[in-house]
């Protein structure tokens, strides 16, 4: 562990380095998601549609050992090698099968647990689940936090809990008492401005610690838009004046130590449509209003698209890529990013 640590602080800046596990890593979960948890300090990896990994495991890695773990052996469910959607019911010991949205599941800093909007909460020390929260409301219910909806996202932040579902904006508060866990959900917005043309599976939040509010991305591979939602009574969706030349994807995170949010991304210029292209991280500056792409070169096996993830460890101020091939997990990028020497493309 001292050793990985020290090669942390001699990272590089603006630059992805590939680090190796030597414990076998997981497979790769398209349509799925990897989060930071704070508290543990270890990379949540989990998720997956589209017949492409239905295992019911949650990936662990610890940033500081460099090591990969599994919460529990998967489980796996037959009948989702023909169909796209969840298989109905639980696993044999209880356990969510995974859902096919990208962020239907968020790790809570203020309770330190992972929610799954499936009415289940994961604890990340004893890789258990809880009891099913007292307020489970069944799919496909309208106008709940909880009902199954393709651009459903949640992200947890220190504020608790928001989700976006089915064109409106709710806030939860976890709590757990005696093993016994609630969530009081409080709606914040309702109909959200319409997105047509839009990518419908791809619109995800981010909390705004700075200026305590939820931002909202979404577009197509060719535009990206920008809309932020004040945590105040009273408060509507705002489009920002965003200057933008790059398209929406599913990975966003806040880097509050730079006031900024970095994205992963399609990059449709024409020297870089092929896969492995070199320029694939843009940085939207809050002061300033302003995405810019960086000229850092990520690796030819970075995952994009429907298998991309990425996630911000804040206590290191790193960012943090999956990279590998459609099967298999090579390793973490790890980028210690620098606005103010940082190389950007014109």
């Amino acid at each position: 562990r001292d050793q990985h640590l020290a090669f942390i602080e001699s990272l590089p800046v603006n630059e992805v380095t590939l680090v190796r596990q030597e414990a076998s890593p997981p497979a790769v979960r398209s349509f799925g998601d990897m989060i930071m948890d704070t508290r543990r300090g270890e990379i949540l990896y989990y998720g997956g549609g589209h017949s492409a990994y239905i295992g019911t495991d949650h990936s662990h890695y610890s940033v500081a050992d460099n090591i990969w773990s599994l919460s529990r052996p998967p489980k796996f469910a037959l009948q989702e090698v023909i169909p796209n959607s969840n298989p109905p019911g639980w696993s044999y010991d209880g356990e969510p099968w995974p859902g096919h949205t990208y962020r239907y599941w968020c790790y809570d800093p203020h309770s330190g647990m992972v929610v799954h909007l499936n009415g289940r909460v994961y604890n990340p020390t004893t890789r258990r689940y809880y009891p099913r929260w007292k307020d489970p409301v069944p799919w496909p219910a309208p106008h709940v936090p909880t009902a199954r909806d393709w651009a459903q996202a949640v992200i947890g932040s220190p504020r608790g809990i928001f989700v976006r579902n089915r064109r409106n904006l709710y806030h939860g508060a976890l709590d757990i008492r005696d093993d016994e866990v609630s969530v009081a959900w409080t709606t914040l917005a309702r109909n959200e401005p319409s997105h047509r043309g839009y990518n419908y599976t791809w619109k995800p939040l981010v909390y705004d610690t700075k200026r305590d509010r939820i931002l909202m991305f979404t577009g197509s591979r060719k535009e990206l838009t920008t809309y932020a939602h004040p945590l105040k009574e009273g408060a509507e969706w705002e489009k920002l004046a965003v200057t933008t030349d790059i398209g929406i994807s599913s990975q966003f995170v806040y880097m509050p130590r730079h006031d900024a949010v970095m994205n992963l991304s399609f990059d449709t210029s024409p020297e870089n449509r092929r896969f492995g292209a070199k320029h694939r991280l843009a940085v939207l500056d809050l002061k300033e209003n302003r995405w810019r792409r960086l000229a850092i070169e990520t690796p030819p096996r970075t995952k994009s698209g429907s298998s991309s993830a990425m996630t911000y460890d804040p206590e290191r101020d790193l960012v943090l890529i999956l990279m590998g091939t459609y099967t298999c997990v090579d390793g973490v990028g790890y980028l210690r990013f620098d606005p103010k020497t940082a190389p950007y493309l014109k």
